[in-house]
Formats: structure tokens, C-alpha cells, sequence
């Protein structure tokens, strides 16, 4: 059995790009995702932590970093092909090489883009 392989790579497809999170990513996912009364509401009301201000969403952002580079998971920036604009996050996680197997979650898109082609085709990229 060939070992399972864990890398960034860029996935492309007709609305969206996902790339392999980079600190350069992060001011425009605090600027689309920092909590106000309604984004936090709208963004973070399924996941196990919200966010209470900018700094912390990027200190998550940096988190994500440090498990790329120990390749525990591979986050990506969800960037809008037509703007070139971040909108939001997902990942490649619950990486199980003994197994072949991984988990894909985390994400999470700003409201405008939220029921759009984005998130649709962001997954089909990452299944395929």
C-alpha cells in the first residue's frame, strides 16, 4: 500500500479557489468573518467555538497554520474567483494515515456567500 500523503495544494474550479492557508490570508478572513452581533451569529452558530473579537479569530487562523506545518491537517483560504476575495475557511482534518482516511470540516463562509456556488463546488473539489 502506498503511503498517504498529506500536501497543500491550490484547488481550483469555476467559482472558487481553494488555497493552502497563509498569514497573508488573514486580513481579509477577519475582515469578512470578525464577529459582530450578526456575522458571529450567521458564521460560527454550528461550530463547537465562536469567536469574540478579530484577534481571536486570527489567533485560530494561526492555529491552523501550526497544523499545517506539523501536516495534522491542511486548512484552506475559500477565495471567490470573480473578486480574488477571501470569504471563508475549510480543511482537510482528523487525518488518519493508518487508516487512509480524513475528515473534511471547519468551514465556515461569510454571509454574502454564503448559499452560493461557493461552499457547493469548494467540496466537490475537495472530494475529488
Amino acid at each position: 500500500m502506498t503511503e498517504m500523503r498529506i500536501e497543500p495544494v491550490v484547488l481550483e474550479g469555476r467559482h472558487v479557489r481553494l488555497e493552502p492557508l497563509e498569514a497573508r490570508h488573514f486580513p481579509g478572513l477577519t475582515e469578512v468573518g470578525a464577529p459582530t452581533p450578526d456575522v458571529a451569529a450567521d458564521i460560527f452558530r454550528w461550530m463547537p467555538h465562536t469567536y469574540r473579537s478579530a484577534k481571536e479569530l486570527e489567533a485560530s487562523l494561526h492555529t491552523l497554520l501550526h497544523e499545517l506545518a506539523a501536516r495534522t491537517a491542511v486548512p484552506f483560504a475559500t477565495v471567490e474567483r470573480a473578486s480574488g476575495r477571501p470569504v471563508g475557511s475549510t480543511r482537510y482534518m482528523a487525518i488518519d494515515r493508518a487508516h487512509r482516511r480524513v475528515e473534511i470540516g471547519g468551514t465556515w463562509i461569510a454571509p454574502a456567500w454564503q448559499r452560493t456556488a461557493i461552499n457547493t463546488e469548494a467540496k466537490l473539489l475537495m472530494l475529488s
